[in-house]
């Protein structure tokens, strides 16, 4: 599968969604999750990550994030299964006052329709809380939720994923309110090759925390691209891709002399990717 690139990401990552940052970026982040079942029935669910996204040139907002999350699921038939999730995000900002968290209180429902086809669901209140007040409010309530839809067959398969909620800003605004849809097919193109075409679009409203010029911007983003892949030994993986990044603002946005409410990026991307053999604790 095609390495993951700065674009749409996914929610335990630094949200890049916002194309048109000025200069080069980079982005680390470390996440780890601990599931343990309870009975055969009913497992709980421990995951934290902490990010960074950082900018070469001034003019953006550089952002750190620490996301925790415990959930509770239950199988209440071979097709039907439901949960509970809370979670927890931090953003904070270099060189910038303005911070604040988020608490999600999430229901989450999944069923598998036919043996191949799964559908999962998920939504709750999202309670948001600021350093900073804006509009002389100090908390916001909104919601939060999602939805994946999963096709898999030996040689096929497909992911439909669509959140809502609140991420960091993408390094243009501290806070946004951001819709993501992903859509992923895979295939197996030969024994040793695998190829992919993947497509998307975020939109993203600003929280309007640093200022009233934020709180009218929105930004939409598209993206198209696929890639090939191939294993290199039983550690190793080759890939390569090409991705087409469209952007659309609702407000100009200026590189240097240049302003414009429009955006086209053509990224093309080659990967090596090596991992250990499975460690097996027992």
């Amino acid at each position: 599968m095609q390495p993951s690139l700065p674009g749409l990401q996914t929610t335990y990552q630094p949200n890049q969604s916002i194309l048109t940052s000025l200069g080069p970026r980079y982005s680390n982040s470390i996440t780890t999750q601990v599931a343990y079942d309870i009975s055969a029935r009913s497992s709980v669910t421990l995951s934290g990550s902490y990010g960074i996204l950082r900018f070469v040139q001034i003019g953006n907002i550089d952002t750190n994030d620490a996301i925790f999350g415990m959930g509770y699921n239950y199988a209440l038939s071979q097709k039907d299964s439901i949960g509970a999730l809370y979670r927890f995000s931090s953003y904070r900002y270099i060189g910038d006052p303005q911070a604040f968290n988020s608490h999600a209180a999430l229901l989450a429902y999944g069923h598998k329709v036919t043996g191949r086809v799964a559908l999962q669901l998920f939504g709750g209140p999202e309670v948001t809380t600021f350093r900073l007040p804006i509009s002389n409010e100090s908390n916001r309530i909104s919601a939060a939720g999602g939805a994946n839809v999963t096709y898999a067959s030996p040689r096929t398969g497909l992911s439909i994923t669509y959140s809502h909620g609140v991420t960091g800003g993408s390094g243009q605004f501290t806070g946004t309110n951001t819709d993501q849809i992903q859509n992923t097919i895979n295939y197996k193109l030969s024994r040793a090759w695998k190829g992919n075409l993947n497509f998307g679009f975020a939109r993203n409203t600003s929280l309007g925390l640093s200022g009233t010029s934020q709180g009218s911007q929105a930004f939409d983003s598209w993206f198209a691209g696929g890639g090939l892949s191939r294993p290199l030994g039983r550690t190793a993986n080759f890939t390569v891709g090409y991705t087409a990044y469209i952007q659309s603002s609702s407000l100009p946005v200026c590189v240097g002399s240049a302003c414009s409410a429009s955006y086209l990026q053509h990224q093309v991307s080659i990967g090596f990717q090596w991992h250990t053999r499975p460690l097996v604790l027992r």
